[in-house]
């Protein structure tokens, strides 16, 4: 799932790259894993965090922009809050999937 978030493969490399120890190989990977197995969760809890709530935030601006489409016509900006709220929802509905199927 989180190779699906954008980002992720260079927060990772940016991570290893700031953990650095000096001593044999095996001893160098183990203490470079455990700060970064830390960070991955601080990152998971605030980049992640709760994917049905945000999916379910994003159906709520999907429904107010289709309530304001049946009264009148979408500005540009309204057209492109739309775009943005169905695009964010579908994002969250395989982030969703991804999780259940594990």
């Amino acid at each position: 799932m989180w190779l699906r978030v954008e980002g992720f493969a260079n927060k990772i490399k940016e991570w290893w790259q700031t953990h650095n120890f000096m001593d044999s190989p095996s001893f160098m990977l183990a203490k470079r894993l455990q700060p970064l197995k830390n960070d991955l969760k601080k990152w998971n809890k605030e980049v992640v965090g709760n994917v049905s709530a945000r999916k379910d935030f994003a159906l709520k601006l999907i429904n107010h922009w289709d309530s304001v489409e049946r009264l009148r016509p979408l500005s540009k900006e309204g057209k492109r809050s739309q775009k943005i709220a169905k695009d964010n929802h579908s994002h969250q509905a395989i982030l969703e999937k991804t999780l259940r199927e594990r």
